[in-house]
């Protein structure tokens, strides 16, 4: 158990003002009613993970020895 939830899990004080670290992720402003083609899915990460998936499904896929 974390220490957080030792003390009871209590929220901030209402004074409390999260101050960001790093660059922020800029809005993008997007039509939830166009096709989910348009959309720009293209990451490293993302083809790396879709990747991982595949290979993980098709090694289940292998014939038992």
């Amino acid at each position: 158990m974390g220490q957080w939830a030792k003390e009871g899990m209590p929220l901030p004080a209402d004074d409390f003002v999260y101050e960001p670290i790093g660059a922020g992720i800029p809005y993008q402003e997007l039509n939830p009613e166009q096709s989910w083609e348009q959309f720009n899915i293209n990451h490293e990460l993302t083809r790396k993970g879709i990747e991982k998936f595949v290979s993980d499904y098709k090694s289940t896929l292998r014939k038992a020895s």
